[in-house]
């Protein structure tokens, strides 16, 4: 599991590790915790709370069957009676009476675009208590990939409709806390901002740009000659790189809804 962990995180392992160690720091586990977590499209998000709570038992709502897949195929790691529990898409398949101690993840921008935040609040409301504690990492770029060339003095003529519609796709995406406050949990926040260094090349024009992805998906139809020359732009980068500001934001919280009392198991 140690060396798998190290696989993932790669280039980025010390990066990553600090988030993740920021994203669970000083929780106080039990071994019975019962643990959601969201926005996980890899184990290494949900290695903390799987070693803490042996007896209580982790559940990853996956956004669709891809994200399902993913971890699935990871979970061949860990021993049956270690594994989390998977749902897809909703939380239908809990008992009613079913409530966690901790509802945690980190979130990234599919999370803030393409969720029906409302309905699943409410749905996390009916599985908390007044004493469910609450941990999500979210992580969002301040700039689109024309707006982080123009940063670095790429020529804006005919990227700068583009930018444009970066900025407004970016500023439309959901802030959660501001949802999770209005559904009644308190709350308290801190952000930091952090610069990524992308390498340039044909993998990181291809993250933004293949068909489907979410920023194709958010720019809808982008001209040919637009595509064109931020495709070349970004393959042109080289060792040089691309500097994308990040935006990292820590909630924490306490559920403020009625008590739904409910013995917790032994061993899953």
């Amino acid at each position: 599991m140690d060396r798998w962990v190290q696989r993932q995180l790669g280039q980025e392992g010390e990066r990553l590790q600090r988030l993740r160690e920021r994203l669970w720091r000083e929780i106080p586990w039990t071994r019975r915790d019962r643990v959601l977590l969201l926005g996980v499209r890899s184990l290494i998000w949900a290695l903390d709370p799987l070693r803490a709570t042996p007896e209580g038992g982790v559940t990853v709502l996956c956004k669709n069957d891809a994200d399902r897949s993913r971890l699935e195929a990871q979970m061949d790691l860990l021993e049956p009676e270690h594994q989390p529990e998977l749902l897809t898409g909703n939380l239908d398949a809990l008992p009613e009476s079913q409530a966690f101690d901790w509802i945690g993840g980190r979130l990234a921008a599919a999370d803030l675009q393409g969720q029906n935040w409302t309905a699943l609040l409410k749905t996390i409301n009916q599985h908390a208590e007044p004493t469910t504690g609450l941990r999500l990492l979210i992580s969002r770029a301040e700039l689109g990939p024309a707006g982080a060339l123009l940063q670095d003095g790429e020529p804006t003529e005919l990227l700068s409709d583009l930018v444009a519609q970066e900025q407004q796709w970016l500023e439309l995406q959901q802030r959660p806390e501001k949802l999770l406050a209005k559904a009644g949990w308190q709350l308290r926040c801190e952000e930091w901002l952090e610069h990524l260094m992308l390498p340039g090349g044909t993998e990181l024009a291809e993250r933004w740009l293949i068909d489907g992805s979410p920023y194709r998906q958010a720019m809808g139809e982008i001209s040919k000659e637009v595509m064109t020359q931020l495709r070349q732009s970004l393959n042109d980068l080289g060792e040089v790189g691309l500097r994308l500001p990040m935006r990292h934001q820590l909630i924490q919280g306490k559920c403020s809804m009625p008590s739904k009392k409910t013995p917790k198991p032994g061993l899953k």
